[in-house]
């Protein structure tokens, strides 16, 4: 009895995934249609990550510190400098925003999807923001 309330969660683990496999096998295109979205979520978010890690690799770390040095020092100076200064950053900031927003969503830097794969390889928003779809509205658990 002691071995099997020390192990109970292998046992919940293992039926939980029994279960699941079961499901998938007896009801295949409904588990497509509920990883589907999961899937092109997925993707996305890899490439949206593969962007900032490029842009975070192209930063340049001592003008960072050189900037941060030069804040410091003005707003020890003057106070109200500091807060002129970050309203003209934040100024070239959204201007940057918006020419980027202007040429396209996001760079698609992944390859896409093969004709054998049924997963596109998604660029952008989800499909859910673009058509205004709900995205749990097909799952009945």
């Amino acid at each position: 009895m002691r071995f099997l309330l020390r192990n109970f969660h292998v046992f919940v683990f293992v039926s939980l995934s029994a279960s699941i496999a079961f499901w998938v096998a007896s009801h295949s295109d409904q588990a497509v249609e509920v990883a589907q979205p999961l899937v092109e979520d997925a993707v996305e978010l890899h490439v949206m990550a593969e962007n900032a890690l490029r842009e975070i690799g192209q930063l340049d770390l001592e003008k960072a510190a050189d900037e941060a040095i030069s804040y410091y020092v003005a707003t020890l100076r003057m106070p109200s400098l500091l807060f002129e200064r970050l309203s003209d950053e934040l100024g070239e900031v959204s201007e940057t925003m918006e020419k980027r927003g202007q040429s396209g969503p996001f760079p698609q830097i992944a390859t896409p999807a093969a004709k054998d794969r049924p997963v596109p390889v998604g660029t952008g928003p989800s499909r859910y923001w673009r058509t205004g779809e709900d995205r749990h509205a097909k799952l009945s658990i």
